[in-house]
Parts: C-alpha cells; structure tokens; sequence
C-alpha cells in the first residue's frame, strides 16, 4: 500500500513539474510620458498623460495599454522574456511584442516602479511612462 501511494504521490509531483503556471495579471498607471523619434536631432516630448498597461492580460504574456483618449491596444508576446540591468544596475525584464497595428515593439519594464516602462518602437522611436 505503502509503493502505491509513493507512486501516485510521485506522478501528482512529476506532473505539476512539467506544467508552466499561469502569469498573473497586474496592472501599472503612468501619468508622465516622454517620447522620441530616431531622428538625427529630434527633441524629446514630455505630457502628463494617464496611460494604464494591464501585463499578462487575461493570464497570458500579452499586454493591453489604455490610453487616456479611451482607446485600447493589445500587444501580443511574440518572442521570450528577457531580464537585464542598466548601465546604472537597474534592473528589467521585456520582450518583442506584436501590436493589433502590426508595429513590432521591445517593452522594458524595470523592477523599480520609479523607472517605468520603455516602449521601443523598431525603426520610430521611443516612449517611456512613468
């Protein structure tokens, strides 16, 4: 009786191994935000905006961003996550994403609330939120 229960025991355990957990969904509002294009001498433009980014919307990698405007975007994950640090040892983690627009974007989100989040557009320019 003893074997049977360690066996049993030893597949719930080997089973819940093998399974990925679900991201949990939370949310971040950024009242500041500063954009810049790639150009060469371009400037950069700060406005208090209300913008809230929903991650792992709906318990997936994907985020959704509301916009103060009212509309929405959904940016699905189209690559794996990657963490890093800054020059200055801050630390984030981000990936390639995919808009309902088509734009591919790189959005770093940094450990400390304090830095925001980068959203990386390929070949446009850059938005920070904080």
């Amino acid at each position: 009786m003893k074997k049977i229960f360690l066996l049993i025991l030893l597949g719930f355990t080997l089973t819940s191994i093998g399974q990925e957990t679900e991201p949990v969904q939370f949310r971040r509002v950024y009242t500041i935000m500063t954009s810049a294009t790639e150009e060469v001498g371009a400037k950069e433009e700060v406005e208090k905006r209300e913008t809230t980014l929903f991650y792992n919307y709906q318990g997936t990698r994907n985020i959704k961003i509301y916009k103060e405007d009212g509309s929405t975007e959904i940016y699905v994950k189209t690559g794996p996550i990657e963490e890093g640090k800054t020059d200055g040892g801050i630390a984030w983690q981000g990936g390639l994403y995919l808009g309902e627009n088509g734009a591919e974007i790189f959005i770093q989100l940094f450990d400390d609330q304090e830095y925001g989040v980068r959203l990386l557009f390929t070949g446009v320019g850059i938005i920070c939120l904080q």
